[in-house]
């Protein structure tokens, strides 16, 4: 998810609810911009990720408000992920098919786990 360009889908495997965030990185390595899609084009922003341990930082506007089903989503993986938790028997992440570094399709079964075409997870590794 933090490659630079992600669109991944979390789905409640209890719930079934499922929202769509796109992750950002810009200029600074140690910022991403979150937004959860609203429609079938547009994304609402709802938070970033900033500094060394990148600690989610709610959007102080409240576009998305933070009774939101989806805020209240991404919040509590974030408090999991901060916690060192597995998701894994309650939520299934789903990942767009992009690269989540370029931006280009994904093609081969692993690339589409990993999230990061063959190029981009070498220059991740390295």
């Amino acid at each position: 998810m933090l490659a630079g360009k992600a669109i991944v889908t979390l789905e409640s495997r209890v719930t079934e609810k499922r929202f769509t965030f796109k992750v950002e990185r810009k200029a600074q390595e140690d910022f991403y911009f979150i937004s959860v899609l609203t429609s079938p084009d547009e994304y609402s922003y709802i938070g970033c990720l900033a500094g060394e341990k990148l600690t989610y930082r709610p959007d102080r506007q409240f576009r998305i408000g933070a009774e939101a089903p989806s805020r209240k989503a991404w919040e509590w993986l974030m408090r999991c992920i901060d916690q060192d938790r597995d998701v894994s028997e309650v939520l299934t992440i789903w990942h767009e098919g992009r690269c989540g570094r370029c931006s280009r399709p994904l093609t081969t079964p692993e690339s589409i786990r990993r999230g990061l075409g063959p190029v981009c997870n070498e220059k991740a590794l390295s």
